[in-house]
Formats: C-alpha cells, sequence, structure tokens
C-alpha cells in the first residue's frame, strides 16, 4: 500500500507540474496568436499573386525562408516589443 501512495503522490505531483506546463503554452501561444494571423494572411496574399501573374508563384518552403530571415533580422526584444519587430 505505501507503493502505492509513493506512486499516487509521483502521479499527482506530475500531472500539476503537466497542467503548469500547459498554461505555459497556452500563454505563449495566445501572446503569438497577433504575429500569426498576420504571417498566414501575408502568405495567401502571396500565394494570389499567381492568380494576377502566373510568373507569381512561390513556395512554401520559399515563403518559409523568407520569414526565417525576417525573424532573425528584428531587433531582439521581449513581450510586446518583440512583437512590434516581428
Amino acid at each position: 500500500l505505501s507503493n502505492s501512495k509513493i506512486a499516487s503522490d509521483r502521479i499527482a505531483e506530475k500531472v500539476i507540474q503537466q497542467e503548469k506546463t500547459g498554461e505555459k503554452i497556452k500563454a505563449t501561444r495566445d501572446h503569438y496568436s497577433p504575429v500569426a494571423e498576420r504571417t498566414s494572411a501575408l502568405f495567401f496574399v502571396i500565394q494570389d499573386l499567381a492568380n494576377v501573374e502566373p510568373t507569381y508563384q512561390y513556395s512554401l518552403e520559399w515563403y518559409v525562408s523568407i520569414y526565417e530571415l525576417a525573424i532573425d533580422a528584428a531587433p531582439k526584444a521581449k513581450g510586446s516589443k518583440r512583437l512590434k519587430n516581428l
């Protein structure tokens, strides 16, 4: 019985830790949501350029590389200033 109690306590601790981690992940995801919305809109605008002129056809790989360059080039900061820089 004591082994079961110890195992139960460990599981309860891990559940609490997972809940805290889940809350941190959600907060981070919510924090960057505006950036995700803008980049998503930009992606679809770029994709629609092919409807205007067929030579404007870009791959997802190209778009991701451009976005990664933009992230690297953005001045480093914390919090809302980082969002503004992105």
